[in-house]
């Protein structure tokens, strides 16, 4: 009897089967890196955020016990080997409070490491004066934040403050303004910002880091260079920056910075701090907005704390007296005036 003998027979891979394979491989590994990074950023991204909330906290009850906001430390500061990172630019000398800037000879000038332009000044945020610790500088990436301040809102408004620090009376319009890029659509946010904290995000471009005093490389990306600096001089503390920020730019590759911004009314409502704002003096002039006149005589009225009821300075033209000698009118919310409470009768 013969037996069939059935020969096994083993086949390999082809180039193209082993093509397909790593192909495969390689998609696979490249979508896990992808996400594992993603992952990895959305956790810095909320170490970032969380950390501007706790600032933000700290500067309003830094506005409320000082009355001020505080000027920026030094961004060049390196965090092992410098004793004054996170510590407000000469904190201890009156003349520099006044506005962030130091006056000799006649010049405006800022501490190294702090840059002016018009009335804004740049640093980093100064959290050892906000009780805060000095990671807390940082955002996720292990860059510094970027702290812009106007300085109009970090000293005394004038002499009549005596020497002691007040929020400024009146907001001012185009103090900082926010914007934000839809494509090709430029959407104003604010135009009264007083102060911006910005993290440069991931790719770090024109950022800080916490350990060096010189700057990341810039981008080439139109709306991340609005949120940075450049020419920086310590001889005469200056920068090249503006008073516009980008806070989303919807359709750049590159645009990762985390923008963060207050108006003085939004700050001064957060945290219940109406009473750090005056109502300013009234001048007896129909060139005053505020004041009002009767029988040709226009009346004064003295600055004034948040609910102070006050009499004019003037008194009321004796045509207009009966009752009432001078009128009373009370500061309101905002450093805004409110209506006469006894008017000339």
């Amino acid at each position: 009897m013969i037996l069939n003998k059935t020969k096994s027979i083993k086949k390999a891979f082809t180039l193209i089967e082993l093509s397909v394979v790593i192909v495969v491989i390689s998609i696979l590994l490249a979508g896990s890196l992808y996400f594992s990074r993603t992952i990895s950023d959305n956790a810095k991204i909320k170490v970032t955020n969380d950390r501007i909330e706790q600032i933000y906290n700290a500067l309003g009850n830094y506005l409320v016990q000082k009355g001020r906001l505080p000027c920026p430390a030094a961004i060049t500061d390196s965090k092992s080997n410098s004793s004054t990172y996170g510590v407000e630019a000469s904190a201890d000398n009156i003349t520099y409070q006044k506005n962030c800037i130091d006056l000799y000879g006649g010049t405006e000038k800022t501490q190294n490491g702090v840059y002016l332009s018009s009335n804004l000044v740049h640093g980093m945020i100064p959290v050892v004066n906000l009780g805060l610790s000095k990671d807390m500088a940082e955002d996720g990436f292990g860059n510094k934040f970027t702290y812009v301040v106007d300085r109009r809102f970090t000293g005394y408004n004038d002499s009549s403050d005596n020497g002691v620090p007040k929020f400024k009376t009146q907001s001012s319009s185009s103090i900082i303004t926010v914007n934000e890029i839809f494509y090709s659509n430029t959407q104003q946010a604010t135009s009264d910002a007083i102060f911006v904290i910005i993290s440069h995000g991931a790719n770090g471009y024109g950022a800080f880091k916490s350990e060096l005093a010189s700057q990341n490389s810039r981008s080439s990306d139109s709306s991340e260079m609005s949120n940075d600096a450049t020419s920086f001089n310590d001889t005469n503390g200056t920068a090249s920056f503006d008073a516009t920020f980008i806070k989303t730019a919807e359709g750049s590759d590159v645009f990762d910075d985390i923008v963060f911004y207050k108006t003085r009314n939004e700050l001064l409502k957060d945290f219940s701090a109406l009473s750090k704002v005056s109502c300013p003096a009234i001048e007896a002039s129909s060139l005053d907005s505020n004041s009002v006149e009767y029988g040709g005589t226009y009346m004064a009225w003295p600055k004034s704390e948040y609910n102070q009821v006050v009499p004019a300075n003037t008194d009321c033209p004796t045509s207009y007296r009966n009752t009432v000698v001078r009128p009373m009118r009370k500061c309101g919310a905002f450093g805004v005036w409110g209506e006469v409470i006894e008017p000339c009768n």
